[in-house]
């Protein structure tokens, strides 16, 4: 695939391992950022099953990288949450989005959504979390911002 960086019309190059309605998982040279907005374009033919995704000039945010040696080659590894179609902006604050719960799925609103690092959650769960030992914490957000969501 190729990707651009919002306000820049220069295109970098990754391979995606991983894709799904929601996201995708790449690696490529260039480092990425959690929070980074980015527009993808994906110019070959799509596996079977996912023709419908239509992931030419499609906007999306990093929410998760992480840098890797592969042999002598150092990339990062990143998750990217694909955005609503046709939004030109960062879907994240807009009332208009649809946001969801990354620990119980549930749907919320832009006003009840609760952010911890990278992690987006309904109040209840919010609250929830707030109660664990901090190492539990950390170690479910590493979970939760590992996959693609």
């Amino acid at each position: 695939m190729e990707y651009t960086f919002r306000r820049s019309h220069k295109s970098y190059q990754a391979t995606v391992y991983n894709i799904s309605d929601e996201g995708l998982y790449v690696e490529t040279d260039r480092e990425l950022r959690p929070g980074q907005d980015v527009r993808i374009s994906i110019r070959q033919d799509m596996p079977e099953g996912f023709t419908h995704l239509a992931l030419d000039d499609q906007s999306g945010i990093i929410r998760w990288s992480l840098p890797v040696t592969s042999g002598r080659r150092h990339v990062y590894r990143a998750g990217i949450r694909i955005s609503s179609p046709g939004m030109k902006i960062s879907f994240q604050g807009l009332p208009e989005a649809q946001y969801f719960c990354d620990i119980c799925g549930e749907q919320v609103s832009y006003r009840q959504v609760r952010k911890e690092g990278l992690i987006w959650m309904c109040p209840h769960c919010s609250e929830y979390v707030t109660h664990l030992p901090v190492a539990v914490r950390r170690v479910a957000s590493r979970h939760l911002i590992g996959n693609v969501i």
